[in-house]
């Protein structure tokens, strides 16, 4: 083993820089960021295209897109609102099939087809924007049902009042159980009734 080598194999001393002299660079996957590319990948989104297609015209994944957003909060913000933005222009998108559903029945020969074709895209992207926002575009309607002037729609009843109805309940269950009392030797055959006593 040489005299300017370790145990391991490395170079002994050199300092900070190694044999060159340079800074070390710092270890782990450097970031890819830059304005300029996060500005091409927000405006992909603006336009309604996905992250996947977005990131991947930038030669990236998703996951490096979402990690940006980690690393870079006025970045997270800019790609809060190009989201937003992108699910607008979906349901933009939305109405637009319309139209084109509509030129396509003129068309005897593959107007079926192309209806169908837009039939398919509406379902996907009302889909997507009721798993997206789904309290703007969602299915589900929540119903709040109160009394007149949003008071309780079952009104409170004071101690009293549950008082003399636990009297009343219990009075009718006493009555029901003295006619039920015997029942065998009170029944006349002609439809059970409660005997008088």
């Amino acid at each position: 083993m040489s005299k300017d080598r370790d145990k391991q194999g490395r170079r002994k001393g050199g300092g900070k820089g190694g044999r060159s002299g340079a800074p070390k660079r710092p270890r782990g996957r450097q970031s890819r960021y830059t304005v300029a590319a996060g500005e091409r990948i927000l405006e992909l989104l603006r336009g309604g295209v996905s992250l996947r297609k977005a990131a991947e015209g930038e030669g990236l994944t998703c996951q490096t897109v979402q990690r940006w957003c980690a690393a870079h909060p006025a970045f997270a913000e800019q790609y809060a609102r190009a989201r937003e933005a992108g699910y607008a222009a979906l349901g933009e998108r939305l109405l637009e099939l319309t139209g084109v559903a509509h030129d396509a029945a003129r068309d005897e020969v593959t107007g079926r087809m192309r209806i169908e074709a837009c039939r398919f895209e509406a379902d996907v992207l009302k889909w997507t924007l009721a798993r997206m926002l789904p309290k703007v575009y969602g299915d589900r309607k929540a119903v709040e049902v109160s009394g007149p002037d949003g008071k309780d729609l079952l009104p409170q009843h004071s101690r009293e009042e549950m008082a003399e109805f636990a009297a009343m309940l219990a009075s009718a269950q006493a009555e029901v159980a003295r006619c039920t009392d015997g029942l065998e030797s009170n029944y006349d055959g002609d439809g059970g009734s409660c005997g008088d006593e």
